[in-house]
């Protein structure tokens, strides 16, 4: 808070207050006006599209965390970690069935990955 105080418009410190109120702290709707505030700075930083993605998640609106998980991995689909987070949220709004294929997809390009691996573990779960 310290940092954000400081320095209102810097992305760093933004995103770790909004991870912090959602997940730390349990008071997503204290990050709401910091997730406007984060994409009007810097939507250009894959990283950044994760604190919305957050926000919504602990808001329970999966749809929308579901929509930014899209658009980060778009933006950074060579992290696997952000292909982990797409599947998840597209099983959370019941798309099995491009859940499946998606894991599929993503564990044949990179099977050695740890989270290609996590991914075949979680479909088999579903």
């Amino acid at each position: 808070q310290r940092s954000y105080k400081i320095n209102p418009v810097n992305p760093e410190a933004l995103a770790w207050l909004i991870y912090i109120l959602c997940f730390h702290l349990g008071k997503p709707s204290l990050a709401a006006h910091l997730v406007k505030k984060i994409l009007e700075i810097d939507p250009l930083t894959p990283l950044n599209q994760c604190c919305p993605l957050c926000y919504y998640w602990m808001e329970g609106r999966l749809d929308l965390a579901l929509e930014y998980s899209r658009k980060w991995h778009t933006m950074e689909s060579d992290n696997s970690m952000t292909g982990w987070y797409l599947a998840i949220f597209m099983a959370l709004n019941n798309d099995h069935e491009g859940t499946y294929n998606f894991i599929d997809q993503t564990y044949n390009k990179n099977p050695e990955d740890l989270f290609s691996k996590l991914l075949i573990i979680f479909k088999y779960a579903l």
